[in-house]
């Protein structure tokens, strides 16, 4: 069994649909880790995802898409099987913010802030699963779990709507986990199939979440080294 760990980092902004609303603030909300309120990407969406990618990108009845991703529910009885990957839910770890210091050596318009309590959480998961450590002192990313906080559990809010001949009919409201975001990854399988599957990824853009066409959800997976 092999392990591959991945940042996400997210290019556009993303809508991981909970299915849930806000009660009339918020029409459609984000997936949530329920033990800290901050966005995730549960292992259903990762996993769904990926496969609609390789199914494009090789066709449905590739048979490295089966290996990798098992059956699909409309096929007989008979020829179904499971996947040979595992796929973990992705953490986030960094989320940002408009830098607002008035420094004149600091001209970035935005950094990248984390949780120094969700960082060492999310490594030490790492351990658990790979055995192993990473890497992340060069990522760059401010540590300021206040500012995090605020960031992770106050999302955007953007107003979507249909027109029909440009006349509304439909105006619904959808928070969003802003572009440069980073979620942490992990994806265990047989060392041949997950190298086979990473060869296809490396690269690539790769859509997760609702609303592709409008732009949402375009991602890149970066693997990360492991160190004893």
């Amino acid at each position: 069994m092999k392990t591959n760990v991945y940042l996400i980092r997210t290019l556009t902004n993303m809508h991981p649909g909970s299915g849930d609303s806000g009660y009339g603030v918020v029409d459609k909300l984000v997936q949530r880790d329920p033990a800290t309120g901050y966005p995730v990407i549960h292992m259903s969406g990762i996993k769904g995802a990926l496969r609609q990618f390789f199914e494009e990108k090789l066709g449905k009845t590739a048979p490295l898409v089966k290996t990798i991703f098992g059956s699909t529910p409309q096929e007989n009885a008979e020829d179904v099987s499971q996947g040979e990957l595992r796929f973990l839910s992705a953490d986030v770890l960094a989320m940002p913010a408009p830098n607002n210091e008035s420094d004149d050596n600091d001209s970035s318009p935005f950094h990248l802030y984390c949780h120094p309590i969700i960082v060492a959480s999310w490594l030490d998961k790492v351990k658990i699963f790979a055995g192993k450590f990473v890497n992340l002192d060069d990522t760059g990313w401010v540590q300021d779990g206040a500012i995090f906080h605020q960031v992770a559990m106050d999302l955007p809010v953007i107003a979507r709507n249909y027109l029909d001949n440009g006349e509304s009919k439909n105006l619904w409201y959808e928070e969003v986990v802003p572009r440069e975001t980073r979620f942490g990854c992990i994806i265990q399988g047989p060392e041949s199939i997950l190298n086979a599957f990473h060869t296809e990824i490396s690269g690539k853009v790769i859509q997760l979440g609702g609303n592709a066409t409008v732009g949402y959800g375009y991602c890149l997976f970066d693997l990360q080294n492991l160190k004893a």
